[in-house]
């Protein structure tokens, strides 16, 4: 999601109909445009230009490869400014507005895990009639997202592993201290024009301890080290770009987190009264058949859904087994939660902590819908 430098357009990916496009919709009045029309690839991640008439965006085809697009605000003159021989994960405009500065890596690394590829991802420039493509750094990075452009210190700002700096002027790379305080666990970050503020969201203190965090928004002054939280909706925040020429933000609130189909509320919030208010987007309307697909996804999304059909289909296999091996199915089931609990202690020291704790919660959930199943085989047994 970006904003336009005048504040008056939005521009943004909505999904509709299993494809994702790019739309544009005024402040004001709420009125939505659509700018792209994907056929077998899903289009994201648009930027504008520093003059507002053109915006940068990402093709993205079955195999997760992105190219990057460049559009008119209007929706006219789409043009591809990279090839299918390379991935680009996020891209911006140069301060001028001249080329756009991307990231990426040669396509047939795409997928590889760490160590296995012989490369990693790099910055480059590429003029906006897509020719002139010239590889800017040679740093074999883990990671290019959230880019940030400071244009009066002309540093481009970057996620790696940490955050670092790519100097426009001396073209060289290093980790930055123009980001005071943030940490690896701080996401979704945006910087003010004048590059004093940035805005970001983190798990909530009281949120931590649960199985389903809480993302709100926080506002830091680099001039007074104020650190600050602007919102408390109780749910998660995405999204957050600052007004140019007013003192707040736009940001996606999640109001559904978690949830399928994705609920998003379109909001501000005022940094010196901390108000928000919800922006109504004439968002085009999903065919019958999405909506009705939406709705079974809902349902299946339920955590109690899920574990009360699981812990069925486990007792119909019991009865099945009613005049033999009775308890086997239940046994098979917490034999699955067992190796899945091992596992999650296997996948957090190696690959993810978080990733082995979902495992881990999964396992316990799988663990609690088994005694259902041996508790109907005991019955089932005694009825015999």
């Amino acid at each position: 999601m970006t904003l336009s430098p005048d504040d008056s357009n939005l521009a943004f990916s909505y999904y509709q109909d299993g494809k994702e496009a790019i739309y544009t919709a005024n402040i004001k009045s709420g009125k939505v445009k659509k700018l792209t029309h994907p056929k077998k690839e899903d289009h994201r991640q648009p930027v504008f230009s520093p003059d507002g008439k053109k915006i940068l965006f990402l093709k993205t085809d079955k195999e997760n490869l992105q190219s990057l697009y460049i559009i008119s605000s209007d929706g006219s003159s789409e043009k591809a400014l990279t090839r299918k021989d390379i991935h680009v994960s996020e891209a911006i405009f140069s301060p001028d507005g001249k080329q756009a500065l991307f990231g990426a890596l040669p396509a047939e690394e795409l997928g590889k895990l760490e160590g296995e590829g012989e490369e990693g991802y790099d910055l480059l420039s590429v003029s906006l009639d897509g020719k002139n493509i010239e590889k800017l750094t040679d740093e074999d990075l883990f990671s290019t997202h959230n880019f940030l452009l400071d244009s009066k210190k002309e540093v481009l700002l970057f996620k790696d592993d940490g955050w670092m700096e790519y100097s426009l002027g001396s073209a060289n790379v290093s980790p930055t201290g123009l980001l005071p305080g943030l940490t690896r666990d701080q996401y979704n970050v945006a910087i003010s024009r004048d590059g004093q503020k940035i805005a970001y969201t983190e798990v909530t203190k009281e949120s931590r301890n649960r199985s389903l965090f809480i993302y709100e928004l926080m506002l830091k002054d680099f001039k007074t080290g104020k650190k600050e939280r602007l919102t408390n909706l109780k749910s998660s925040i995405v999204s957050p770009v600052f007004f140019s020429h007013e003192n707040s933000i736009v940001f996606l609130h999640y109001s559904n987190s978690a949830g399928t189909p994705e609920k998003y509320r379109l909001m501000t919030v005022d940094l010196r009264t901390k108000k928000t208010e919800e922006i109504q987007l004439d968002l085009p309307k999903a065919k019958k058949s999405s909506l009705f697909m939406n709705s079974i996804a809902s349902v299946l999304n339920s955590t109690w859904t899920v574990a009360g059909l699981y812990s069925l289909i486990v007792c119909l296999f019991t009865y099945l087994f009613r005049k033999g091996k009775v308890f086997l199915p239940g046994l098979i089931s917490i034999g699955l939660a067992v190796t899945l609990f091992a596992s999650s202690f296997f996948i957090a020291a190696m690959y993810d902590p978080w990733a082995g704790i979902a495992i881990g919660s999964i396992a316990a959930g799988l663990f609690i819908c088994s005694l259902f199943p041996l508790l109907f085989a005991i019955i089932a047994k005694r009825l015999k």
